[in-house]
């Protein structure tokens, strides 16, 4: 997932926000020039919002690797040698079959979950080998099996692809794949299901008319987004310009303009007219007729997907870092979990060296199966 990966000037976001929202006191706003105003302020809150994910995600990511991790490392070490004490006493402490059964138990469920870290040591593998009626790639595959039932399931698809069920993030980049074909696969159904109803009895007048109607408002749309970047590429394209600096100046305008016409942002395009003055606060507050009714589908839809990028990266988050779904969440509070995730790990750290040290003699194991 990689962090931060929209980059704002958010000063000027912010004052050019201020610019496309201004009206005179005196002129009456009509119901589509109200829509308007209200779905810039909103894209604008949602753009913010989206953002503060970002960079609460990236903060996250950063302590997560330098101090979470190497905590968990240093635990995950106390605990293997706690099972390499274990196997020992199994051998050395004098215990009956019912007690060495118990501490086969105890020894594969502890072992089976350091196992799942990519760095656990070959021994600590021997070990649950020699504990278990069966080997730990079998019941890794066996487990897996599992996972993947479940997740198809889920997911209403088969997958067909091998993956590493134990992994957050190869699962999450297995998922996004599978959605993707899922849609490609509709998609193409789709196409496949319109060309084979056009050989049959021609539609209602009604149904085409609205067909033909849907059609060009989608042409109009595209139509209006490609209008305002032709009159700005025309007016920053750098070859035209003589002087180094300005040449610079355009060419990063110019990288602005391309990016936010891939991406369809009528919002983006209409801030950067406004920013090299190429329009003017009252030909946007005068808007009206089929073009703003354009400007109002385009904004509309915008808005629709910064809503699902933000869910996707809050539910990427969750299941990278396995945080449950129901929990509640938002990008104030994510230092904080993680702060009190690190003083529970440093606790379990501290009780994992106390144990080390209490079974440090095998006589000690066989006094501690008797309570358990």
């Amino acid at each position: 997932m990689p962090p931060c990966t929209t980059i704002v000037n958010k000063t000027t976001t912010e004052a050019t926000l201020t610019r496309l929202t201004q009206q005179p006191c005196d002129t009456p706003l009509s119901k589509g020039q109200q829509l308007f105003q209200q779905l810039i302020k909103k894209i604008d809150g949602q753009r913010r919002q989206l953002r503060d994910w970002q960079h609460a995600i990236f903060l996250y990511e950063q302590k997560y690797a330098s101090v979470y991790c190497a905590l968990a490392d240093t635990f995950n070490g106390h605990r293997t040698e706690l099972v390499y004490q274990f196997d020992r006493a199994y051998f050395d402490a004098g215990l009956n079959m019912a007690e060495q059964n118990k501490l086969s138990e105890i020894i594969c469920l502890m072992a089976g979950r350091l196992l799942m870290a990519k760095d656990a040591p070959a021994q600590l593998r021997d070990v649950f080998n020699r504990h278990s009626d069966v080997d730990f790639d079998t019941r890794s595959k066996k487990a897996g099996a599992r996972v993947k039932e479940i997740t198809e399931s889920a997911s209403d698809a088969e997958i067909e692809e091998e993956c590493d069920w134990d992994d957050p993030e190869l699962m999450l980049d297995l998922l996004r794949k599978q959605a993707e074909k899922k849609r490609e696969q509709a998609k193409a159904a789709k196409a496949a299901a319109a060309q084979a109803g056009s050989g049959q009895k021609q539609q209602s007048g009604k149904k085409r008319a609205k067909e033909v109607k849907t059609e060009q408002e989608k042409k109009n749309i595209s139509l209006s987004v490609r209008a305002i970047f032709r009159k700005l590429a025309s007016a920053l394209h750098p070859d035209k310009e003589l002087d180094e600096g300005e040449r610079v100046r355009k060419t990063a305008l110019m990288q602005r303009v391309n990016v936010a016409y891939d991406k369809g942002d009528l919002l983006q395009l209409l801030e950067l007219q406004l920013e090299i003055e190429q329009i003017d606060q009252q030909s946007l507050t005068s808007l009206n007729g089929e073009r703003l009714l354009h400007y109002n589908q385009i904004l509309t839809g915008q808005s629709a997907e910064i809503a699902v990028e933000i869910n996707q990266t809050e539910q990427q988050f969750r299941l990278r870092f396995q945080i449950e779904a129901n929990s509640l969440l938002s990008p104030a509070v994510l230092q904080a979990l993680l702060e009190r995730e690190i003083g529970l790990l440093k606790k379990d750290i501290k009780a994992a060296l106390a144990e080390l040290r209490h079974f440090k003699e095998t006589s000690a194991v066989k006094v501690w199966l008797k309570s358990v």
